[in-house]
């Protein structure tokens, strides 16, 4: 296995290749989560890497060579939490034209994976290509459910239309018809406090009428107890999806 960093569509990364493998692998956008960069997920990448695939780990924006914020976790930096999400939607969907064009990756073996932010990002991303599979982990993948549940737990004021509208584009529930029937994999812990269990389970909930004959392909798994961490199990879960999915498709 190889690892170096590059730029991608203008995007630095963070880049894995299994060694001995054929030229177009089934390939893995990782997307890292909220105050995290590239560097946190080398061993996530690398174990990917490991059962064959080629990974690649975008620079999420505002987190790294592009710009940072102060205080991710202030009420200035969360402020700016969709329109990172927003910015990485579309960010990837030029990130996967070019890895297209230049050959180095196949849609139909392409899988998108997120944890947090970055299963907001994912989600997205996910719901406006043509990517072969998705597993979120602890996902922000119900944007304007998010956004809503957020601004009464916090005692804010509901959120204009003019806010939500940015959040309506790319919001993966009002494309649930266009991401089925793809594969889709949620991991969620029920004692999640930063992204509650909820949020996941409102994008599942749109996807479920579109599975009705192929339920196989959409499974939510939910770990007990958990908060928003990932597990050992959900990796494991993760690659089982991906194998089945992407390494090998229908």
């Amino acid at each position: 296995m190889t690892a170096d960093t590059r730029t991608i569509a203008g995007i630095p990364v963070l880049h894995f290749t299994p060694e001995g493998t054929e030229t177009k692998l089934p390939t893995v956008l990782l997307y890292h989560g909220w105050g995290g960069t590239v560097e946190h997920y080398r061993f996530f990448g690398t174990m990917l890497s490991q059962f064959g695939f080629q990974v690649i780990v975008p620079e999420i924006p505002l987190h790294g060579e592009r710009g940072a914020l102060a205080n991710y976790y202030s009420p200035e930096g969360f402020a700016r939490f969709w329109e990172v999400i927003c910015k990485g939607v579309h960010e990837g969907k030029e990130l996967i034209g070019e890895l297209t064009a230049s050959g180095m990756v196949d849609p139909k073996r392409l899988g998108i994976v997120g944890h947090s932010l970055g299963g907001g990002i994912a989600s997205g991303l996910f719901a406006h290509s043509e990517a072969a599979a998705l597993v979120t982990i602890n996902g922000a993948s119900a944007y304007e459910f998010a956004e809503v549940m957020w601004r009464k737990v916090d005692g804010r004021s509901a959120a204009t239309d003019a806010e939500l509208q940015p959040l309506r584009e790319l919001d993966p529930v009002r494309f649930a018809e266009q991401i089925a029937p793809r594969p889709v994999l949620f991991l969620h812990g029920d004692a999640d406090t930063q992204v509650p269990l909820p949020v996941g389970e409102t994008l599942h909930a749109a996807l479920k009428p579109y599975y009705a004959e192929q339920p196989e392909l959409l499974h939510f798994e939910t770990s007990a107890r958990l908060d928003h961490f990932i597990t050992l199990g959900m990796l494991e879960e993760t690659v089982n999806w991906l194998k089945k999915h992407i390494a090998n498709p229908r």
